[in-house]
């Protein structure tokens, strides 16, 4: 008859190194949200996601998908900073699968609303990518950075801001806005880990005996 052998210890090793990772984690993004440049921009990460909103103040006007001039300024200066700080915060630099651009717009439109405002939101997402990546946008360390991590989506209207879900004018402002999100490695990913480690501290420990023969 073969023993089976007991996977408890590298089970839970790999947990506390889980635990290990997503402490770091947590502490990176912390401190990259009390950056006092981006403070000073307005356009500070959120301290759990380290997600960056821009708001649809920083674009040339209404319906327009460019930044205006003065935003673009400051955008570049956000970015640079942002890049830098991620360079030097080892749990979330050495995790980080890429870098997110995504737009989002609000449910107005005169026809087929999805399809328009879809087109809509991967356009915005997009001028922002080209414009820092461009000629008056990043250096060019920067650029190659985030030519390599970049990529940019399009919610439409399907996804509306937890602050301000309701179809109304006074929401609307916050729908239409695009987020500069890290995209962290499939393992390293904050809310796996939390969902895996929490249901193995929850799940109820069996004893030998009960053990399937």
């Amino acid at each position: 008859m073969s023993s089976r052998v007991d996977q408890t210890p590298s089970i839970l090793g790999s947990l506390r190194l889980a635990e290990q990772s997503l402490d770091a984690l947590e502490s990176a993004f912390a401190s990259l949200c009390q950056k006092p440049v981006l403070v000073v921009l307005e356009l500070v990460p959120d301290c759990e996601t380290g997600i960056i909103t821009l708001s649809v103040a920083l674009f040339d006007g209404y319906g327009r998908v460019q930044l205006g001039p003065i935003a673009r300024e400051d955008v570049a200066a956000a970015m640079t900073t942002y890049l830098s700080r991620l360079r030097r915060l080892p749990a979330l630099w050495g995790s980080l699968e890429g870098i997110e651009i995504r737009g989002h717009t609000d449910p107005r439109a005169i026809r087929n609303p999805y399809a328009t405002n879809m087109v809509g939101s991967q356009q915005r997402a997009l001028a922002v990518l080209l414009f820092l990546v461009g000629p008056d946008g990043l250096t060019n360390s920067d650029r190659v950075d985030l030519e390599r991590l970049a990529t940019v989506s399009g919610t439409s209207f399907s996804r509306p801001p937890a602050s301000c879900p309701e179809r109304t004018p006074n929401c609307y402002p916050e729908w239409r806005h695009v987020e500069v999100r890290p995209v962290l490695s499939e393992s390293l990913r904050r809310s796996d880990w939390s969902r895996t480690v929490q249901a193995v501290r929850t799940a109820p420990v069996r004893a030998p005996s009960d053990s399937i023969r």
